[in-house]
């Protein structure tokens, strides 16, 4: 098996819905685990300044 690490981002609409979905969602799928998942924080756009900030997280599975 590997781990992988995703990285997860939203700060459109609902953002942190968003991403605990993502979250759920890389729980179910097969043949995958979710070893952990870290906790959601915010941070500013860059780049593009004048948008909301984004809510970010990271995922560790095994595949």
């Amino acid at each position: 098996m590997h781990t992988a690490f995703v990285g997860l981002g939203a700060n459109l609409g609902p953002a942190e819905a968003s991403v605990r979905a993502a979250i759920a969602a890389l729980g179910e799928l097969p043949q995958s685990t979710l070893i952990a998942a870290s906790r959601l924080y915010r941070t500013p756009a860059w780049g593009r300044e004048d948008q909301p900030d984004f809510i970010n997280a990271v995922a560790q599975l095994r595949t």
